[in-house]
């Protein structure tokens, strides 16, 4: 401990604070041996871990955030949503300060800290509410004894938000408007997958795209595909497509398009309502594929599937909407076409 003398003019005294537990460094206030006012000189006492920042500190400090940032990348890489949980109000008596970060993922796992104990505990299970909805969360959390968050004394503010992993795009064929899509999708950051059961030209496809040679689009391996997976089903002919869509249609996707006209599409829904897949299900895919753009050319073509898929993952509330609205004018053009 370090002794002083100064004159006691308020209850605090402003010194320089290390926490090697987050390497957060800075001014911070701390009470004073004699909380009276007075003017007369008295003693007062800081202790020295308060006092300096070491290097040492200061590089745990940088190792630190460089782990946490280093965490977040990977896990958007692999395809994993992380929330970030970050102090961003401390006051009077907390465990962390301003600025302390934990990581969060789906299945519990957590990096680094913003308290411990209860306070902690209450920031895990908000996360996967943050996962679930998608939607930033703030916290408050008084520590001042009244509740059972802590008794540390003082106030905190915890604020969580999702960083998303890179959505995956599989197109199920690789031909001419796979192959466009394919490259337009590495563009706008998706993570590309396509599955043929032909032998496809690498040469072909951006190096970011990784090719997937199938069997039989009958047995598509099944751990390509989860809830953050948008999938297009465009093969070579009809019996493909059928084959694929059987099997896709009833996981939960976050989006499956298929490509054709009208009439196909009518067709293979048939069929596949005749092998038992309830409407509902048929109800989820958005056939015909893409916008309304008028597209000819497979990049055409490719832009307004993109367009699509853009359009549902950024105005998810309104999916439900726009594939009704697809389908009912499905229904519509082919009873004109069944009337002339």
């Amino acid at each position: 401990m370090k002794t002083g003398r100064r004159f006691c003019s308020s209850r605090t005294t402003t010194a320089w604070y290390a926490d090697t537990r987050g390497g957060l460094c800075g001014w911070r206030e701390v009470a004073s041996w004699r909380t009276a006012r007075c003017r007369r000189p008295c003693r007062w006492r800081v202790p020295q871990r308060l006092l300096t920042c070491t290097d040492e500190v200061r590089r745990a400090a940088m190792e630190n955030a460089v782990d946490l940032y280093k965490a977040i990348y990977e896990s958007v890489e692999k395809g994993e949503n992380v929330c970030v949980a970050t102090v961003v109000g401390a006051k009077g008596s907390t465990p962390r300060n301003m600025g302390a970060k934990m990581l969060i993922w789906q299945d519990g796992r957590t990096l680094g800290s913003v308290g411990g104990g209860e306070l902690e505990l209450r920031v895990v299970a908000a996360a996967q509410e943050v996962f679930a909805k998608g939607q930033p969360m703030r916290l408050d959390f008084s520590l001042r004894g009244g509740g059972d968050a802590g008794i540390c004394g003082g106030d905190a503010e915890v604020f969580l938000e999702l960083v998303a992993a890179k959505p995956r795009l599989v197109i199920i064929g690789g031909g001419h408007v796979g192959n466009a899509l394919s490259r337009l999708a590495a563009l706008l950051g998706f993570r590309v997958v396509v599955m043929d059961t032909r032998e496809l030209d690498a040469s072909l496809f951006p190096e970011s795209v990784q090719l997937v040679q199938v069997q039989s689009y009958d047995a598509l391996p099944k751990e390509w595909f989860d809830a953050n997976t948008y999938a297009v089903v465009m093969t070579p002919n009809h019996m493909g497509d059928r084959a694929a869509l059987a099997q896709l249609v009833q996981l939960p996707l976050a989006y499956l398009g298929m490509i054709g006209s009208r009439r196909k599409v009518e067709q293979t829904f048939r069929a596949l309502r005749e092998q038992g897949v309830p409407e509902d299900a048929l109800n989820r895919v958005y056939a015909p594929i893409g916008l309304g753009i008028g597209a000819e050319t497979p990049m055409e073509i490719a832009v307004s599937i993109a367009a699509e898929i853009i359009q549902v993952r950024n105005t998810a509330h309104l999916e439900k909407e726009a594939r009704e609205r697809k389908h009912q004018s499905l229904k519509q053009a082919l009873h004109s076409q069944v009337a002339h």
